[in-house]
């Protein structure tokens, strides 16, 4: 775990109030983080509508910008949309000027959010193949708008590349101009200029007592083994927090500031990754086929993503991070959707391997990619093994609000941003499991997920914090799709979590900004809903007050909150 500032790459310890930091200093600060939680589509347009209102809240002679919103936090954590978000305000010029010029005509930013970033996604659904189209247009006849954008999106992919990596980097690309090309350490907005930012993800790492993940049909197993302690691979969790994390803007030889796995130094010391491979079943899975089994080197402090932060694609590390169906390479899964979705284990998923120089995700790609559907010969295997091929899945596989993570880095402060579907309980289920009492694991589209306990207060006195600490903004009887927004504290001290590396008895304020939406992340939603959802969070931070509730917890300047609506 790492505390206090980081400059020139070297942790420092805390030495005074974040208040009383310069903006140089407070940019380079763990203990003051913002975090936005997952939640795909439904997310960017939560943090959109979120941030362009609160710009838009301020008078036109003292108006809020990025750099003055964003000043005092040193780290910024997200998990899965949360991490679409961030890359694209961070990286993207195209997508902050949108925000700021909704924050300019705040009567329209739903109007031109709708227009610069939702038209511009859907209008992939134009390459998908002629049935889709037809389908498509048969779905908007009988009034299905959400399904016939689904299955034009869908009919693009399977003509130009079923993957997660392929979905995140069409998104980037046709909604905020990040092509291909763009690196983890490139250039960025000022706003982000030497934060911390962590790319929160799930490593794949079930035992193999409970059958690995896997590659392709059935043929390929993979899972961690560590016998640290003298323990073994069996009490690991169904999955290792993990994240890439890099301090923005310092270039492509630019390296992580904090370790790869989240979890206490050590407890994966010496940690290998065993892969097992036998012939699938099936009638087109005829012949012999050698049984195989191997295990790759020691995976140390997994350097090929570390050392060589700033050179990975940013695509796959946004990829990584929302890889929603990546559990489905875990054989802990329901059976049933496990069979059906068997073909596409690879392609849901997002790879990576040892390769260095920034190659992580592409030969790990290529390795998974090139197999053969029955079985692999024993020189794919030994490359396999070789590489250290291992599967990653969507940050909320393990901390969906990437709260936790924050925490890990070195948080006592933490802006959290958090959505829910038709619940006020912050984040949904997410905040309050990880307290005293929650689950160990859930299930989500037949999914397992593993859950941690990271405060040490139990769930009910949770709950009951922010019953007596939460005030819900004034919303419009005009909004469409927003049922509430709720601004609210809760003081917590940590528990003891070695996989988040997290030490018992810290102090953390976590102030929390919750958007309680009536739509749903991604699938059968109409896109269009989004904006309609967007211009509702402005409309509602645009009512005298309620930006004033909001912008405390940034520690806006005093001199622009005198000017706030």
């Amino acid at each position: 775990m790492c505390t206090g500032l980081i400059r020139n790459g070297a942790v420092l310890p805390p030495s005074s109030e974040s208040e009383g930091l310069s903006d140089e200093a407070a940019a380079s600060d763990l203990r003051v983080a913002l975090t936005f939680a997952g939640g795909g589509f439904l997310a960017q347009a939560c943090y959109t509508g979120l941030v362009s209102g609160l710009l838009a809240s301020s008078q036109k002679h003292a108006r809020l910008d990025l750099l003055q919103l964003f000043r005092r936090f040193g780290q910024v954590s997200s998990s899965s949309g949360g991490t679409w978000f961030v890359s694209e305000l961070a990286f993207s010029p195209s997508f902050a000027q949108l925000v700021e010029d909704m924050a300019r005509s705040p009567s329209s930013a739903g109007k031109l959010f709708d227009e610069s970033w939702i038209n511009r996604w859907l209008a992939i659904g134009k390459q998908a193949s002629r049935a889709a189209r037809v389908f498509g247009a048969l779905s908007d006849l009988v009034g299905q708008a959400g399904l016939a954008q689904d299955v034009r999106m869908l009919g693009h992919f399977w003509r130009h590349g079923l993957t997660w990596s392929n979905f995140v980097g069409t998104l980037l690309a046709q909604t905020a101009d990040l092509g291909p090309d763009m690196k983890l350490g490139s250039p960025v907005m000022p706003w982000a200029s030497a934060k911390i930012w962590q790319a929160c993800h799930s490593m794949v790492t079930t035992s193999t007592t409970a059958g690995g993940s896997f590659f392709a049909p059935t043929f390929l197993s993979c899972a961690l083994q560590t016998t640290q302690s003298g323990r073994e691979e069996n009490s690991l969790p169904l999955y290792v927090p993990a994240r890439f994390s890099i301090r923005l803007g310092l270039g492509e030889k630019s390296v992580s500031p904090l370790p790869y796995a989240a979890c206490e130094p050590g407890l994966l010391s010496g940690a290998t990754l065993a892969f097992g491979s036998s012939r699938a079943q099936g009638p087109s899975c005829s012949g012999l086929a050698e049984s195989l089994t191997g295990a790759s080197p020691a995976l140390g402090d997994f350097q090929s993503v570390t050392k060589h932060a700033g050179s990975l694609p940013l695509h796959k590390v946004v990829a990584a991070s929302s890889a929603l169906l990546g559990g489905t390479s875990n054989k802990n899964m329901n059976p049933g959707r496990a069979r059906v979705l068997s073909p596409f284990h690879a392609r849901l998923s997002t790879w990576v391997s040892s390769a260095p120089r920034g190659t992580a995700f592409d030969v790990a790609e290529e390795l998974v990619g090139t197999q053969s559907q029955c079985w692999l010969d024993r020189t794919t295997f030994q490359k396999l093994a070789a590489a250290s091929v291992w599967s990653t899945a969507d940050g909320g596989f393990t901390d969906n609000t990437a709260i936790a993570h924050a925490v890990a880095a070195g948080a006592s402060e933490v802006v959290a941003l958090l959505n829910s579907i038709n619940c006020d309980d912050p984040g949904g289920p997410a905040l309050f499991n990880m307290f005293q009492g929650g689950p160990s694991h859930s299930s989500q589209m037949g999914v397992v997920q593993s859950i941690f306990q990271v405060f040490r207060e139990p769930v009910s006195w949770a709950q009951e914090q922010w019953a007596k600490n939460h005030t819900p903004l004034n919303v419009p009887e005009s909004c469409k799709h927003l049922n509430g927004i709720s601004i609210g504290k809760i003081k917590a001290h940590t528990a003891h979590c070695k996989w988040f590396g997290i030490r018992e008895g810290r102090a953390i304020t976590l102030h929390v900004i919750n958007v309680n939406c009536a739509l749903e992340v991604f699938l059968l939603e109409d896109f269009h809903h989004y904006s309609e959802l967007v211009q509702s969070i402005v409309s509602t931070l645009l009512i005298p007050g309620n930006a004033n509730m909001v912008l405390p917890c940034f520690w806006v300047p005093r001199s622009i909150l005198t000017h706030v609506k």
